[in-house]
């Protein structure tokens, strides 16, 4: 049946109201069912309410550490109750932590329209998403030229498990994924030959500022962008290139005005990586390839089959290529020739960016723990440009194995979700500590202890100490401490199980001890005195 282009304009009209409709509904039950806070959202809610430098104080021996406490004393640290410049949270960043400060500039000015708490992140992140939405609608018009391939792209970005996921942390991945998406649309206008105008500078300028002042990844992304433009505009269009680098550059110069400090958080970030060691190589592999399959599936079963299907379709490719090199290169050419200039761009970026962040993390420049799908936020918008152009050049035939693999997102989006709707047969240590009155917690690391506290009533008294510090002056804290009382045990960080066996020893002396739960929340282990 012909579809004329106003028939065809209210259909995709339709279907972005309904895919927005779906996919923010999706993030609202996600949020309204976080009920904690992990160890880096505390970090998120100091930096932004300006006490991260000041609660690092606590480590070296300051009030309140290591004393008998009520709970809102602790809680101060997350409160905003006090006024500073968004200068002083990017210097406390970059003498504490390893990242640039402009997502929690942004989360600093929303929470004083909805309160610094956990699900007003959480609906910030919602409304960026719903942004970029938008954007990577205009970004996929323009490198696909068709709607429909629009369509399709923002589908399969919008209800990926992993672009759901990291939309419900606190942090600065859903803004990351943004300024790629904007400052990717904007290389793609200069290289596309558009007309250009200082409004257009202006905006690349602005967008490389933003991208580098939310993460010091998108330096990759950058990089990616200059090596291709140099090659494609080289001795060509010399004063198009010109432009761009002229826009890049003055997109750094705004970064260096707005976070000088930003060099101070480099020695932290090497603190935190690892020495090379051999026995290491093959977790950080499998970590590698269960990121990259994150993106389609979610949930440690589906995610081992997917690496299993993903290595043999690589050895299958490989095999191919090695037997039948004539007919392989034939239609890698014939596929190469059916692609336009924008979608050869986007296909090289992605893979180089991809690239480039599994190298830093399998040459240990990455701490062990930093290959997740969130780090890839900035690489999944591109990664379903790259799904769509593949897509349309698949053979009629062909198309039902596209069709599954759609399946497997909304399959995986109700995984996700599914936890939520469940009977949990074990119990919820946040209720436990909502009721709790005595805690004792032996770490003081700010995203191990303000978690914790995060739950408590106001009237709870808090002793909170390391390890070493616990066994060194247990009288300050083990005369005082009722049945009960709950003992928080996080064996990390600079603590040890031995550590904890040796403190409940000393509860032993008094009182009786029972483990009330070590699952749900994984590192910590929640001890109840008897």
């Amino acid at each position: 049946m012909f579809i004329t282009n106003n028939a065809e304009s209210r259909w995709i009209a339709y279907a972005l109201i309904a895919l927005l409709v779906a996919g923010t509904s999706l993030r609202v039950v996600g949020a309204l069912n976080r009920n904690r806070l992990s160890h880096d959202e505390v970090i998120s809610y100091l930096a932004t309410t300006g006490h991260l430098g000041e609660y690092y104080s606590v480590d070296q021996g300051v009030y309140p550490f290591g004393e008998w406490v009520r709970a809102p004393v602790w809680r101060e640290f997350l409160s905003l109750n006090k006024s500073l410049s968004f200068q002083e949270i990017g210097s406390d960043l970059a003498h504490h932590d390893i990242h640039p400060p402009l997502y929690f500039w942004l989360l600093r000015a929303w929470s004083y329209l909805l309160g610094a708490y956990l699900k007003a992140g959480l609906w910030l992140n919602i409304l960026i998403d719903v942004i970029s939405l938008f954007f990577l609608y205009k970004l996929a018009r323009l490198v696909l030229g068709s709607k429909k391939g629009a369509l399709l792209t923002i589908c399969l970005w919008f209800l990926s498990p992993a672009v759901i996921s990291i939309c419900l942390w606190v942090r600065q991945y859903c803004l990351l994924a943004l300024c790629a998406i904007f400052f990717v649309w904007q290389i793609v206008q200069y290289l596309s030959n558009v007309r250009l105008s200082p409004f257009r500078s202006a905006l690349l300028s602005l967008s490389t500022a933003c991208g580098l002042l939310t993460h010091y990844h998108f330096a990759l992304l950058i990089l990616g962008a200059v090596i291709f433009s140099t090659m494609e505009l080289f001795k060509k269009e010399e004063r198009r290139l010109l432009q761009i680098f002229i826009c890049l550059g003055i997109g750094c110069v705004l970064f260096f005005f707005l976070h000088p400090q930003f060099y101070l958080s480099f020695p932290i970030q090497r603190q935190q990586a690892e020495a090379f060691r051999f026995i290491d190589v093959v977790p950080r592999f499998l970590g590698v390839l269960a990121s990259g399959v994150g993106f389609f599936v979610y949930g440690e079963p589906l995610q081992n089959v997917a690496v299993v299907a993903l290595v043999l379709l690589v050895l299958f490719l490989v095999w191919c290529l090695a037997v039948h090199r004539c007919e392989s290169r034939k239609r890698l050419s014939y596929f190469l020739d059916r692609v336009n200039f924008s979608e050869k761009f986007i296909i090289y970026l992605a893979f180089w960016t991809m690239g480039a962040v599994f190298f830093l993390y399998l040459i240990f420049q990455s701490p062990k723990h930093a290959v997740d799908v969130k780090y890839l936020s900035l690489v999944w918008p591109l990664v379903t440009l790259v799904i769509v152009v593949v897509f349309r050049q698949i053979s009629r035939s062909k198309r039902w194995l596209a069709l599954l693999c759609l399946g497997m997102f909304v399959s995986s989006t109700i995984k996700m979700f599914y936890p939520y709707f469940i009977q949990r047969n074990s119990p919820d240590p946040v209720e436990m500590l909502g009721q709790a009155r005595f805690v004792l917690i032996d770490n003081a690391k700010p995203g191990e202890l303000l978690r914790i506290v995060w739950h408590l009533p106001d009237e709870a008294l808090v002793y909170s100490a390391g390890q070493d510090r616990l066994l060194e002056s247990s009288s300050s804290w083990l005369d005082n401490l009722p049945s009960g009382s709950i003992y928080v045990s996080h064996p990390l960080h600079g603590n040890t199980l031995e550590g904890e066996r040796e403190i409940l020893s000393l509860i032993g002396q008094n009182h009786g001890v029972t483990l009330f739960h070590q699952e749900t929340w994984r590192l910590d282990r929640f001890f109840e005195v008897n």
